[in-house]
């Protein structure tokens, strides 16, 4: 557990629930989430990488660092410009679209730690002339589809205007800021209140849900109540 900083933000609600279940399970990469893109046809692999590095970089909520601090759960942006962007040549595997396939599953299969360890990863995988794959893996914590979606279409358009000379379109990511600032104002507000009025009397009479503090007050661990699976 570390201090208090003037560099630390709040979690959001959803990112908190995806903190305290990877907390619970730091050994799982459950929480991974991924895409796979196929290019077919000539691409030019310089542009490409810098289109997917602008963006990412550009991104916040990818460059976070999630710390258990005195004050519970806070999140730190640890901005880093030089990450690796894998580019690995297949041609020469037996089966390049298996090498790739095995190599994308073994980094998906890989856990990390929220408070050290880079929330993405991306690589880009040559598996014939004509034929890469684009391999991006983010935490669930700092993405979900449709915000990786989004992110994929950045790439995209920047990638096209690069390769046809057009103006580089805007990056239109909104900062972390706003996004907590909006995550604040639903919890001040009345949706908060009616949303949790709701949930409050459809889960009355349940089990208590596990937490990471004492159970009951007594100091003991809190044990989790579902057991988290990597191989469904």
């Amino acid at each position: 557990m570390v201090g208090g900083g003037a560099d630390l933000r709040p979690l959001t609600g959803a990112q908190r629930g995806v903190w305290m279940a990877q907390t619970l399970a730091p050994e799982s990469a459950r929480f991974h989430t991924a895409d796979a893109i196929e290019l077919r046809g000539p691409v030019e692999v310089d542009r490409l990488a810098h289109a997917i590095r602008t963006v990412l970089d550009g991104a916040e909520a990818l460059h976070a660092r999630f710390l258990d601090t005195a004050d519970g759960p806070r999140q730190a942006l640890r901005p880093e410009r030089d990450w690796p962007l894998e580019r690995v040549d297949l041609r020469a595997e037996s089966d390049p679209a298996a090498a790739a396939d095995a190599r994308m599953a073994r980094d998906l299969r890989t856990p990390i730690d929220l408070a050290t360890d880079r929330l993405f990863h991306a690589a880009l995988l040559r598996t014939g002339d004509d034929t890469w794959t684009w391999y991006l893996r983010i935490h669930h914590i700092a993405t979900d589809a449709y915000a990786t979606a989004l992110l994929i279409r950045r790439v995209a358009d920047r990638y096209t205007a690069a390769v046809t000379g057009a103006d580089e379109p805007p990056l239109a990511l909104s900062p972390l800021e706003s996004l907590l600032a909006v995550d604040a104002a639903y919890d001040g507000g009345d949706d908060h209140a009616a949303d949790r009025a709701f949930w409050s009397e459809r889960l009355a009479g349940h089990a208590t849900p596990p937490t990471l503090g004492g159970a009951g007050g007594g100091g003991e661990p809190a044990r989790a109540a579902i057991r988290v699976r990597d191989d469904a």
